[in-house]
């Protein structure tokens, strides 16, 4: 997929139109003289040949959508917006088409609310359809010399700090709502109890059984972005390329490529129906290629992507059981793939493929509990318990997902549905025998561990020992996700939630900003920022809780500056993994459980 945006203006935003569109375009023209720009067909159709009217009040959807869909229906091309203010609902776009603003045109997206859908999220759940978004896409882009303007002022909460006294006047007269404290507003009821709504729907029934009807109630709580790209694969040789704007309105332009891993896992995020498909299939019988004879899978290889006739013939022999990992998602997310695709088109070959890799996973696990990130094992940190990008959580949520007999996983037999809950039950103790204490206060994990003493260990050189903001939000949610937890569970869940609630950075925030000497054409850098929500760092130092950074020399730095541009630019060393988690998770689960705890004795924690 090539992509290539020019969105010189973001919901909220509306001060930095002309500074942003000057930077955009600057930032284009480097990125056209560095890649290949996408392949779109050299043909122009103008919306107003559909029949819309650039009056501002005119809603032009349909017609900007028969436009599109006409577009890419002819092979592709490019739609014109021409000089004018035109009124539009949200813009699915479609493969080989470029949306072209002319100078003088401005897209003017509705505040009507009900004219945005809810659709699936790229992640687990569901999410408020972007201004502009798509699904699967392949060469596709959005340029500009008018202005897209995302109309967000009628989505987005204002604090009282945040605005002047004549700005909160004005806001307090408008149709919007204030809270009960009176220091922030949001554009409408259903804006301000949406977080309530959520956190009830979350309490009520699974992430997994929500659908989209669930979330209508909380649309204006939950706020589209911009742009969004669902299930876009990046085919080799091509990789995807964003020039965009941030949410604060900080213009920066990234090279957006995503893994090879990442690619076909996003596959995971279409709808059953799909599952129940030909080209479902086809990923299917590629993930039995690509399947080890110990069982397993190796990682970073793009399993979705059609495979020739030479490259199936090189692949009759499995690849060498050295490979087997469960690291960035390899096995277990192609063993979730083969459950979905076995209940929609059930299939003898790909149940003995699904059984084989889940007693891989059996097979790997040690007698402490944990995982290793290869089997058959490997010198070094490759043999270390791994926490790491979630891989031990996506194993046990796996088989999780297996002893409960969840939806997609009926057709495993009893005895297997029986290891699977045994090897849960050894995972939940290795978590709360490698949780790590402050005297007798557990805190949170490492991302790694000795798999001999349980210590906490080192990985590369630049992922040292410490306390990780990232890693511990996974271990949590885990927990949380478990039914009837021992107040063993409930003290490690509530613990390592303070531990999170007391390591949180505030006033700073991440930029992205333009510099054409690196790799990526952007350097990130920390500023100061006192209305900023706040971070986590990936990394805390044991004992003292102090974030930290390091680099391929395996030293520890205290500012990000100080590593190298490579490492700084390259990995995710502040963040803000746990907020989703501290403020509508962490609460519906303590109601959840509230009989429980008032049970077990164990004191509520807020």
């Amino acid at each position: 997929m090539k992509m290539t945006f020019c969105t010189p203006g973001l919901p909220g935003n509306r001060l930095f139109f002309f500074s942003l569109l000057a930077f955009l375009f600057s930032a284009l023209a480097q990125f056209r003289g560095r890649h290949q720009p996408p392949s779109i067909p050299d043909r122009s159709l103008s919306i107003c040949d559909f029949g819309a009217l650039g009056d501002g009040h005119t809603l032009c959807t349909a017609a900007i959508q028969q436009a599109i869909a006409f577009c890419a229906g002819a092979g592709g091309g490019r739609v014109v917006i021409p000089s004018g203010v035109w009124l539009t609902g949200p813009i699915r776009l479609e493969s080989r088409v470029e949306l072209y603003l002319e100078s003088g045109s401005l897209l003017l997206f509705s505040s009507d609310h009900s004219l945005y859908p809810i659709i699936r999220a790229p992640t687990e759940g569901w999410l408020v359809a972007s201004p502009l978004y798509g699904y699967g896409l392949e060469d596709v882009a959005v340029t500009s010399c008018g202005i897209l303007d995302g109309a967000g002022e009628s989505w987005r909460p204002v604090k009282k700090f945040e605005a002047t006294s004549r700005q909160w006047k004005e806001l307090l007269s408008s149709s919007g709502v204030v809270d009960e404290k009176g220091d922030r507003w949001r554009p409408s009821r259903e804006a301000m109890e949406g977080e309530v709504r959520l956190q009830n729907l979350y309490k009520s029934k699974p992430k997994k059984q929500h659908t989209a009807e669930d979330y209508v109630a909380a649309r204006d709580y939950l706020r589209p972005h911009m742009i969004s790209f669902i299930d876009c694969i990046v085919y080799h040789g091509h990789g995807g390329f964003v020039v965009s704007s941030n949410t604060d309105g900080a213009g920066y332009w990234e090279k957006s490529a995503a893994s090879p891993s990442d690619i076909w896992r996003s596959l995971m995020h279409h709808d059953e129906a799909w599952f129940s498909t030909p080209e479902a299939a086809a990923v299917a019988e590629n993930l039995l290629l690509y399947q080890c004879a110990v069982g397993g899978w190796p990682k970073n290889i793009d399993m979705a992507r059609p495979l020739t006739a030479a490259e199936k013939a090189g692949l009759v022999l499995p690849p060498s059981d050295t490979l087997a990992t469960i690291d960035n998602g390899a096995t277990w997310t192609q063993l979730a793939f083969l459950a979905r695709v076995i209940t929609g088109r059930p299939d003898s070959r790909f149940v003995e493929s699904f059984n084989r890799g889940l007693d891989y996973l059996f097979a790997a696990q040690y007698d402490n509990g944990g995982w290793p990130q290869f089997f058959p094992l490997h010198p070094g940190y490759f043999s270390h318990i791994t926490y790491n990008d979630d891989a031990m959580i996506g194993v046990l949520t796996l088989l999780q997902d297996i002893a409960e007999k969840k939806a997609g996983f009926g057709f495993v037999d009893a005895t297997r549905r029986a290891r699977a809950a045994a090897a849960v039950e050894g995972g939940v103790r290795c978590i709360l025998a490698t949780q790590l204490r402050e005297g007798e206060k557990r805190t949170a994990w490492c991302a790694q561990y000795d798999e001999k003493s349980l210590q906490p260990a080192a990985a590369r050189s630049y992922e040292l020992v410490s306390l990780s903001g990232d890693e511990s939000v996974g271990i949590v949610r885990f927990l949380m996700s478990l039914r009837d937890p021992s107040p063993e569970i409930i003290v490690a869940v509530q613990s390592a939630v303070e531990w999170l609630e007391r390591v949180k950075i505030k006033g700073i925030r991440v930029d992205y900003v333009a510099d054409a000497s690196q790799p990526g054409g952007f350097d990130k850098v920390v500023v100061s920022d006192s209305n900023a929500p706040p971070m986590w760092a990936r990394f805390y130092l044991i004992g003292s809780n102090r974030p930290f950074f390091s680099d391929r020399d395996g030293k520890i730095y205290y500012d990000l500056a100080e590593i190298s541009a490579e490492r700084r630019n390259k990995y995710a060393w502040l963040g803000y993994w746990p907020q989703e988690l501290l403020e509508i998770e962490y609460p519906a689960w303590l109601k959840r459980e509230e009989v429980r705890l008032r049970s077990f004795g164990v004191k509520r924690r807020p």
